[in-house]
């Protein structure tokens, strides 16, 4: 494996995407929107102005349609890679725009507004604008089903929390029901699409399993004391549901019976009756190459020093902070954010952890590609990418590349949809890593 790297070039508030197609990348800085061609070193294809400083772009599903907002000012500017001259503005004079998102057919656009009012869809193929309102959060809550059928609303009606299911192309609203939450955090949709995942804010270890039309699957509490739910995932192919909670465990359900299949902890103190393996990076011994080498670390106990946390303070910095299947379902990658720099990889086949992954840094995000069955890229916050790819015999196989390019640091990345190149993103600057 080898990457080749792009020049590089500015960027605002992260807002940098690459097109689902993955013919373009897109671009923000201050007013003005760039279009750049992703398979020709990034040279410029189109450059839009706008009236406002772009808070927000996103592309739509197609790869034809890219929005831009302006959130303060309540405005979404609309543009087309196929004909430029096409200019379509949303604007919400009543108050401010929260968040923004496209439909998954492309031919809506969903928006909040500030302070909860409303959710505004407006149909580009007819210029109407239609609105929903008693939604519960303007950050999140609105989520499309995988296979686009259906659109799930988070609504809070009489101090009572409500899921209400939409029509994915006309918007009819289908089914409204209540949840068993006591103040829900968030919702998230199977891959199938036919179950919703609903859980509780961290105060109660809540998690509850609907069907779309409302009936009940699982009413799960994990355990009575302490903060709960921190974050869920699904398995790609449908058969667990990962919960990640802020006793530093995993708790994995089986969707065939929904039961609890087993509990995965992640201890700070590693004693000789832990097996797992410990692999740490160290200086290369390549000199012409600013990269890291990695050895098992043998000394038992081991006791990895978790980082210092205000209990008392919102969102406290504990517990499964990360928590993703590989693509092919076979692996989870996950951050203890007690002691974020380690990352744990757990075989599913075995329900056990092989290896623990000690970086020098913290682990600031993970990425599984999306077509290669378990290929990991891991981001510390350093000039680095590392990989790791778990193997048939249950070991690690580990390469890390530099960006060669001074003081990069990366902050964020992504994958493109077909997993041959890599967007880097540092404060101010954002480059290409394509795989060779």
């Amino acid at each position: 494996m080898n990457l080749s790297f792009s020049d590089c070039f500015k960027h605002a508030s992260y807002q940098v995407k690459i097109s689902p197609n993955g013919h373009y990348v897109a671009n923000a800085l201050d007013t003005r929107l760039v279009i750049r061609d992703h398979n020709n070193n990034l040279n410029i294809v189109m450059v839009y102005e706008t009236v406002k400083l772009i808070d927000y772009v996103e592309w739509s599903p197609c790869s034809e349609y890219i929005l831009s907002c302006n959130y303060e000012s309540g405005r979404i500017d609309i543009r087309s890679t196929i004909n430029t001259s096409w200019h379509g503005i949303i604007k919400e004079g009543r108050v401010g725009i929260a968040k923004v998102k496209w439909s998954f057919d492309s031919t809506k656009i969903y928006y909040t507004t500030e302070f909860k009012l409303m959710l505004g869809i407006w149909d580009l193929s007819t210029s109407e604008l239609s609105y929903v309102d008693h939604i519960k959060f303007t950050d999140k809550g609105i989520e499309t089903s995988p296979d686009g059928k259906y659109v799930a609303v988070a609504r809070k009606e009489s101090g009572k929390d409500y899921i209400s299911i939409y029509h994915g192309v006309s918007f009819i609203q289908l089914e409204h029901f209540e949840t068993g939450t006591v103040d829900m955090q968030n919702f998230k949709w199977s891959p199938n699409g036919i179950y919703i995942a609903v859980w509780d804010n961290c105060l109660y270890h809540n998690l509850f399993v609907y069907r779309q039309d409302g009936t009940l699957c699982l009413d799960y509490k994990g355990y009575e004391y302490g903060l709960g739910i921190k974050t869920i995932c699904w398995s790609p192919n449908n058969e667990l549901l990962a919960i990640g909670n802020y006793d530093q465990t995993i708790h994995l359900i089986s969707t065939r019976g929904w039961k609890l299949v087993t509990i995965l902890n992640h201890p700070t103190t590693f004693t000789n009756a832990i097996k797992t393996k410990i692999l740490e990076l160290i200086p290369s011994t390549n000199q012409t190459k600013d990269l890291f080498d990695y050895q098992f670390l043998l000394r038992r106990p081991y006791h990895a020093e978790p980082i210092r946390t205000e209990s008392t303070q919102a969102n406290p910095k504990i517990g499964i902070g990360l928590c993703q299947f590989s693509m092919d379902s076979s692996y989870i990658s996950s951050r203890n954010d007690n002691t974020p720099d380690l990352l744990w990889i757990w075989q599913i086949k075995t329900l056990a952890c092989n290896t623990v992954v000690k970086f020098n840094h913290p682990v600031r995000q993970t990425l599984w590609n999306p077509l290669e069955g378990h290929m990991l890229l891991a981001i510390c916050g350093d000039e680095k990418t590392h990989y790791i790819q778990p193997t048939d015999e249950n070991e690690l196989e580990m390469i890390n590349f530099k960006v060669p390019i001074a003081d990069f640091s990366i902050k964020k990345s992504k994958w493109n949809s077909n997993g041959d190149s890599l967007l880097l993103m540092d404060t101010d600057l954002f480059c290409l890593a394509v795989v060779k």
